[in-house]
């Protein structure tokens, strides 16, 4: 039911103001280099995560 009146709410406020959807534009190339940039963060991450628990059986 919250979910109903809060989606109402919503639709009703973004339909009300145009310009709200006109500024949320992504080029082609933008997508690209955010699609790169979460691959290279989480490759990172990944690396961390690995030699964090490769560590506790190397030192074992």
């Amino acid at each position: 039911m919250a979910m109903l009146g809060l989606q109402n709410v919503l639709t009703n406020a973004i339909s009300r103001n145009s310009d709200f959807s006109r500024g949320f534009y992504v080029t082609s190339g933008d997508a690209i280099m955010i699609g790169l940039m979460l691959v290279a963060i989480g490759a990172g991450i990944g690396v961390l995560g690995a030699i964090i628990g490769l560590r506790r059986f190397i030192e074992a």
